[in-house]
C-alpha cells in the first residue's frame, strides 16, 4: 500500500478493506454499520475513541 502513496499523491481514492495495516495509510477513514456511516476521522482518532473502528481494530497494530 505505502507504495501506492506517490501514484495517488494529491487525488482522492476509495478504498475498502479490512486490514488495519491498509487503513494506516489513511487521512481519513470511514466506518459503515448497516449501510450507514457510524465513524468517520483519521485512524488513530478512530482507536482512541473507542467505538466500532476501535472495536474491530483493536488488537492490531497500525504499523503491522
Amino acid at each position: 500500500v505505502e507504495n501506492l502513496r506517490p501514484a495517488v499523491e494529491g487525488r482522492t481514492v476509495l478504498v475498502a478493506t479490512q486490514r488495519l495495516s491498509t487503513i494506516g495509510v489513511a487521512d481519513v477513514a470511514v466506518v459503515l454499520d448497516g449501510g450507514r456511516v457510524v465513524e468517520q476521522g483519521a485512524p488513530q482518532e478512530l482507536l482512541a475513541r473507542g467505538g466500532l473502528f476501535a472495536a474491530l481494530f483493536g488488537d492490531e497494530s497500525l504499523a503491522a
